[in-house]
C-alpha cells in the first residue's frame, strides 16, 4: 500500500501557494498603478506652446521658440511633415518648467508643411497629455510661402 500526503496537508499547501501567488500579484498591481498615476499627473501638469517659427531658406534652418509654461521639465522631439512625409527627428529639445527656449533645426527643405513638438515624457495616446505637444503650420512659419 502506497502512502502519500494527507488531504489536510495537501489543502494547506494549496492555500499557501495561492496566498503567495496572490501576494506577488497584489504587489505588482500596486506598483503598476502608482507608476501610471504618477505619469498621468506629470503629463497633466505639462504645458507647451510653439510661440513662433522662422525659416532661413539660404541655410535651410528652421528656428523654433518653445515656451514651457507648465509645472514640469520636459524633453521634446520635433516631428516634421515635409513633402507629404512625416519624419521624427533625432533632435532632443530640453525645456525646463516655466522657461522659453530657442532651438534651430538644420537641413529643413522649403517643402515643410508643418512642424510638431511632442514630449518624450508624455507620448500619445493620452487624453491628458495634449498639453505636452503643439504644432505650427507652414502658414505660421515666417519665411515659408
Amino acid at each position: 500500500m502506497r502512502k502519500g500526503i494527507s488531504p489536510l496537508v495537501a489543502t494547506i499547501m494549496l492555500i499557501a501557494f495561492t496566498l503567495v501567488i496572490g501576494g506577488i500579484l497584489a504587489a505588482w498591481v500596486s506598483q503598476f498603478t502608482i507608476s501610471q498615476r504618477t505619469q498621468v499627473q506629470r503629463c497633466t501638469d505639462a504645458r507647451v506652446i510653439l510661440q513662433r517659427g522662422s525659416y532661413n531658406a539660404d541655410a535651410g534652418n528652421l528656428t523654433l521658440v518653445l515656451n514651457n509654461y507648465g509645472n514640469v521639465d520636459l524633453t521634446f522631439v520635433p516631428i516634421i511633415l515635409q513633402g507629404g512625409e512625416t519624419s521624427k527627428l533625432s533632435d532632443k529639445i530640453y525645456v525646463a518648467a516655466g522657461s522659453i527656449v530657442t532651438y534651430n533645426l538644420t537641413e529643413i527643405e522649403p517643402t515643410l508643411e508643418q512642424v510638431t513638438v511632442q514630449s518624450t515624457d508624455c507620448e500619445p495616446p493620452c487624453y491628458k497629455c495634449l498639453g505636452a505637444q503643439d504644432l505650427l503650420l507652414n502658414t505660421d512659419i515666417r519665411g515659408l510661402r
